[in-house]
């Protein structure tokens, strides 16, 4: 096989993983999710590619700090989501929504949103200044 049809499967492959994120792997999760650590397995286990030592892939130095944005780490060669708990995270979440229902801080809740909104799409910027407002809103520094 040469490198051009290679290339045009793992592209068609990825194209497949990106359109459809929300399919089911053979193991019951998260296909992309699967693919991934698949890949990351066999990247581990060959010395040319992962450092054991550093926790670094060789020829891609980039590679765990681009997992580390998206809320991944290697720990003991495996990939894990770096909040242990999500259950707790949601819990926390849905008692600030709660709260915020409660004593009626449309302002400040309309801001959450759109912080919460901003991050699940990446975008840090919008995110960073919807948490600002946020905590303005409770000191009466809105614009």
């Amino acid at each position: 096989m040469d490198k051009s049809s290679k290339d045009r499967i793992i592209l068609s492959a990825a194209k497949y993983i990106y359109e459809n994120q929300e399919q089911k792997g053979i193991l019951g999760g998260s296909l992309s999710f699967e693919v991934i650590e698949e890949v990351l397995d066999n990247m581990m286990t060959n010395e040319y590619y992962y450092d054991d030592e550093s926790g670094a892939f060789i020829e891609k130095p980039h590679l765990r700090r681009l997992l580390l944005l998206d809320g991944f780490e290697i720990r003991d060669k495996k990939l894990v989501r770096r909040i242990d708990s999500i259950n707790s995270y949601i819990e926390k979440e849905s008692l600030l929504v709660q709260l915020l229902n409660k004593y009626n801080l449309k302002t400040a809740k309309g801001h959450y949103d759109l912080a919460i909104s901003a991050f699940t799409r990446g975008e840090w910027a919008s995110c960073n200044a919807q948490i600002r407002s946020y905590v303005e809103s409770f000191y009466g520094f809105e614009r």
